[in-house]
């Protein structure tokens, strides 16, 4: 009598994803901006390209901003550079303005001045001539005070 050796339970899902085609089976997949009929192995292949080329212009746009930091470079050549890779330039920072507000405001004789002082709200723009965009702006009434006229 001869044993007969068992054969290696599939894993789940292995059974149809052999039975589909296995390694072999086709399907469309993004790869950067385009959708490509890969297999599994051209698959990863592809994203471990990408993944690649995506570090590598990481690492370029710290060198770029670094050397453009330290006068390493002239703004035109980085900012050529920076267009050719996509990459922003712009440096952001926070701001804590303190601003003192005075105006003068009518009010009914049932009206509460603290309540008007506790519903104020600002707002922040950018001049005119400014680039800048302002994003987050977030404030707090630090204090009010009020005198009848």
């Amino acid at each position: 009598m001869t044993d007969m050796i068992d054969t290696p339970a599939l894993a789940p899902l292995q059974a149809e994803y052999e039975a589909a085609g296995g390694i072999n089976q086709t399907f469309y997949a993004k790869v950067g901006n385009h959708y490509n009929l890969v297999n599994a192995y051209q698959y990863e292949a592809q994203h471990r390209a990408l993944t690649s080329r995506i570090g590598m212009i990481d690492e370029f746009e710290e060198s770029l901003k670094e050397a453009l930091a330290q006068d390493e470079i002239s703004s035109d050549v980085a900012q050529t550079f920076a267009d050719i890779f996509g990459i922003s330039l712009k440096r952001e920072y926070e701001f804590c303005v303190t601003v003192e507000f005075t105006f003068t405001a009518e009010l009914g004789q049932d009206d509460d001045p603290d309540s008007l002082a506790d519903n104020l709200q600002f707002s922040v723009e950018a001049g005119y001539y400014t680039n800048a965009e302002i994003d987050n702006t977030d404030y707090s009434v630090q204090d009010t005070s009020y005198t009848e006229v």
